[in-house]
């Protein structure tokens, strides 16, 4: 979720502020001394303990190990399970904080306190209570959205560049249709496979259309510029292999369809 709250933790929570609302008589006296300073500064140190922008969809970038920037959909899943992680940090501080409010509310009841240090008991009590609640309300869905957003726009893009790139495979096979010798195909089957291995290779399965690295096979060595025509290919050996390489581009584009 994008954190809108102020996550500096108040300076009205702290025990240096609760010491300044107790008198000198609030001080000097065994039946006053509360322990709320020392709660209140156990809450403090657990809140400072989350990094609440590894929380924050919108900043955890670069954060806990997080990469600078999230260009891959696997870059929000290991976002997200950094952030599950100091979601246990913020359970803690919640624990802390809430035995610390229970401890403002002791305090706001003891009779030997004055009315000012009760009352501001009582203020840190509903204090603490609201940072309990503005950590109970971080909800790590944003990381879901933003990881299905950007795999959705990724696989839209790929298809894209399967489909142009089919089409351009079509006119290769025209080509050596009419010129069908070794140098037509050798010169063009590279760059008329590896357009299409790239984006196919990456693309897993989305839009209703099943995964498609199977598809890659019969076009892989070409790609990868191997399994050329030997000197001694005949025009029947060049028919051959264009017979196989016009299987897998029908195949590739009843899938892209």
């Amino acid at each position: 979720m994008h954190i809108t709250f102020n996550t500096a933790w108040p300076a009205n929570l702290t025990d240096k502020e609760w010491q300044k609302k107790k008198s000198f008589t609030d001080k000097a006296k065994s039946k006053t001394k509360t322990g709320l300073g020392a709660e209140l500064t156990k809450a403090e140190t657990a809140w400072k303990k989350i990094v609440f922008d590894a929380l924050d969809v919108t900043k955890a970038a670069g954060k806990l190990g997080n990469p600078v920037i999230f260009n891959k959909p696997d870059h929000y899943t290991a976002a997200k399970l950094v952030a599950t992680h100091q979601t246990t940090v913020a359970l803690d501080a919640i624990k802390a904080i809430k035995l610390a409010a229970a401890k403002a509310a002791t305090t706001k009841a003891n009779t030997g306190l004055s009315s000012t240090a009760k009352a501001a008991a009582a203020t840190i009590e509903t204090g603490l209570l609201h940072q309990a609640t503005l950590i109970q309300t971080i909800s790590l869905k944003d990381f879901d959205d933003k990881r299905d957003e950007l795999a959705k726009l990724t696989f839209e893009t790929n298809l894209a560049a399967v489909k142009r790139n089919l089409a351009k495979a079509n006119e290769f096979i025209k080509k050596v249709e009419a010129t069908p010798t070794r140098a037509t195909f050798n010169d063009g089957i590279q760059d008329h496979s590896r357009p299409l291995t790239v984006p196919l290779g990456t693309m897993g399965a989305g839009d209703g259309k099943h995964d498609p690295k199977a598809l890659v096979t019969p076009l892989a060595h070409w790609a990868d510029a191997k399994d050329m025509l030997p000197t001694t290919a005949s025009q029947q050996d060049v028919l051959d292999a264009l017979d196989k390489y016009r299987q897998a581009i029908h195949a590739i584009s009843q899938w892209a369809a």
